[in-house]
């Protein structure tokens, strides 16, 4: 018989072998997993969950939140905050623009409300500013926030403002077809030596019984 005939057929039948195994001891592994009592470890948890607007199915998606049977555990949600540089760009191109003229304090009040006799067992935070307000900057070195400031600079300063205040895309390219939008982000990185966003916190949360 062929060498290569009979190396064949051992390399088959060992492999079929050890397929045939492997078979037995996932089959043997998972009697073993049924077979154990439920085990009632549940340590708290914390959910971060952001809030950027008009998102599709928003409400739905946040009501399979509360209806988790989870014991205990928190969710953090995060909005942002209207007293930042960031929106002084958006405002010196468009005055009077500010998509987040409602506080944390005003989401959970309407958030209790909407959630009524549902919300009984969980308990509603805004906490002081000093730990739900939080900043985030615009990476750049300080000689290029002063001065004659680069068009780079600008331009990302632009894009974080645009970006964080969800400005759609027809009113951007009104804009953009000018220089002053450019202008505006120079004149706000100048002022503040820097370029910073806020965002604040409030907290849904229900505890172990």
């Amino acid at each position: 018989m062929n060498f290569l005939l009979v190396l064949s057929i051992i390399g088959i039948l060992t492999s079929t072998m050890y397929a045939l195994l492997v078979t037995i001891g996932a089959l043997r592994l998972a009697q073993r997993r049924r077979a154990l009592p439920p085990s009632s470890f549940a340590p708290p948890v914390s959910l971060l969950k952001p809030l950027h607007g008009s998102e599709p199915d928003l409400e739905a998606h946040l009501e399979s939140f509360f209806e988790q049977d989870y014991p205990e555990f928190e969710i953090i949600f995060c909005a942002r905050s209207d007293q930042d540089p960031g929106l002084e760009i958006i405002q010196a191109v468009w005055p009077g623009e500010n998509p987040f003229a409602v506080s944390r304090h005003e989401l959970l009040r309407a958030v209790k409300y909407e959630l009524g006799s549902a919300g009984r067992d969980l308990n509603f935070n805004t906490y002081a500013d000093h730990r739900s307000v939080f900043r985030y900057d615009m990476e750049a070195l300080p000689n290029e926030v002063t001065g004659s400031i680069g068009t780079s600079t600008a331009f990302a300063a632009w894009n974080a403002a645009v970006y964080v205040a969800q400005i759609e895309d027809d009113r951007l390219t009104e804009v953009t077809q000018s220089g002053r939008y450019l202008d505006a982000a120079r004149e706000v990185l100048r002022k503040h030596n820097g370029l910073w966003f806020y965002d604040e916190s409030y907290v849904i949360s229900r505890r172990r019984d």
